[in-house]
């Protein structure tokens, strides 16, 4: 759509000019040359059908806080997620969002269900316009732009989750298993980041060397490093 406008736009700011060089002939060189060029030019554009094709239909691909909400009152299975950055997912985030910061979307569609209706929001709607089309594109036909983002959806009465600031790691921070403890976790080395901090552990999207990205929940702090040396 916006494509389309722009479209428009240029072409009534940018008339064709008559007698202007065409790329597969050469310029008149007298003015009767010019003068038989301009008229020539002026049939062409007459008989020319409209430029303007019949817009495409519109494809909706926004929703409304308060229609997710009735979605998942309904039964649908719904994910939320929040493709924001880290310094603003410190600040709280939508309660069981998956967190994808914007950047990293196209190397993490493992950790996307393609059985599920995926909500995509940011802060106020712009960005996630932008991913919840890339993702349709890439096969993820049930993906959403929320419009108003995140604070659309706090103000359903919507959960949110404000993480611990004395916790030892932050929401989408990198972290890496240093001792697994337990062959429930992953080996030592594998990468992931923080999706949420609780009292004694932390949620944790890994990812593991054949290219899944399971999420683990209440992994203990004690089993976890800071990937970027900070712990």
């Amino acid at each position: 759509m916006i494509r389309r406008v722009l479209k428009r736009v240029v072409q009534r700011l940018a008339p064709r000019v008559p007698g202007a060089r065409r790329p597969d002939r050469t310029p008149p060189t007298t003015r009767a040359a010019w003068q038989a060029t301009a008229a020539a030019d002026a049939t062409a554009t007459a008989d020319e059908p409209n430029p303007e094709p019949d817009p495409e239909p519109e494809v909706a691909i926004e929703v409304e806080a308060e229609t997710v909400a009735d979605w998942a009152a309904a039964g649908r299975d719904l994910l939320l997620v929040d493709i924001r950055e880290p310094h603003e997912v410190v600040q709280g985030f939508a309660d069981g969002a998956l967190l994808v910061p914007m950047n990293d979307i196209p190397r993490s569609l493992a950790a996307l269900p393609a059985d599920q209706t995926l909500i995509i929001y940011c802060a106020a709607g712009v960005r996630s316009f932008g991913v919840a089309h890339w993702l349709r594109e890439n096969g993820f036909e049930d993906t959403w732009s929320l419009v108003g983002g995140l604070g659309a959806w706090l103000s359903t009465g919507a959960g949110w989750a404000q993480p611990d600031r004395s916790a030892p790691f932050r929401p989408l921070e990198r972290v890496v298993v240093a001792d697994p403890g337990t062959e429930a976790l992953p080996p030592p080395g594998t990468t992931g980041r923080v999706q949420a901090v609780r009292a004694d552990g932390a949620d944790v999207l890994f990812t593991l060397s054949d290219g899944r990205m399971p999420r683990q929940d209440d992994v203990p702090f004690k089993a976890l490093a800071s990937a970027d040396g900070r712990r």
